[in-house]
């Protein structure tokens, strides 16, 4: 069945105009030019994160399309290799920190063991001298002034030996103490 309407247009009609009606699915194309305007729309900013992370970071998923979101709920998703580049590099700074604390702990053990034995050592040369001495009574005096002279250098060399085993683990606890706060830092 074909029913036929008249159309009557009031702006720019000419008289004769004729339009025909047709049967069949309409179409209609419309091309519009200009600006598009949002009715409701959000700003959504990055958080801020710390420059020590790095200043580019790629965006690697996005909300799926057309998806409402609430406030709270993840719209993109960024990549965190940066990120953790930086948690990894800290963690080997870290873990050479405290590498470098007890490499100083076992050396302060050994300078300790090394000074104990220095001191045993420059005891029995003290002691040496001592006995020499006393046998050198019965020497000229020039021998005696020069092993007089020895025995007082065992004496000095005793002296400084015993002055370093107090003072070498006052200095080497301050050296530790240091680098604990370093790994504290780390």
């Amino acid at each position: 069945m074909t029913v036929l309407f008249q159309l009557s247009i009031s702006c720019n009609r000419k008289e004769g105009s004729r339009y025909s009606v047709m049967k069949g699915a309409f179409r209609q194309s419309v091309i519009e030019t200009g600006e598009l305007q949002a009715v409701n729309a959000s700003f959504l900013s990055m958080p801020r994160i710390n420059y020590i992370y790095g200043y580019n970071f790629k965006i690697i998923a996005l909300a799926e399309h057309g998806k409402n979101v609430n406030k709270g709920e993840p719209v993109i998703k960024v990549d965190p290799s940066s990120v953790q580049k930086y948690i990894i590099e800290r963690g080997e700074s870290l873990e050479n920190e405290i590498a470098s604390a007890n490499k100083l702990k076992a050396q302060i053990t050994n300078n300790l063991q090394e000074l104990k034995a220095q001191l045993r050592n420059e005891q029995a040369s003290f002691d040496i001298k001592k006995l020499e001495v006393d046998r050198s009574s019965y020497e000229s005096a020039g021998i005696r002034k020069v092993i007089e002279l020895e025995f007082r250098q065992a004496e000095i060399r005793l002296n400084r030996i015993k002055r370093n085993l107090g003072l070498r683990p006052k200095l080497d606890s301050l050296d530790f103490r240091i680098q604990q706060i370093k790994v504290i830092q780390k």
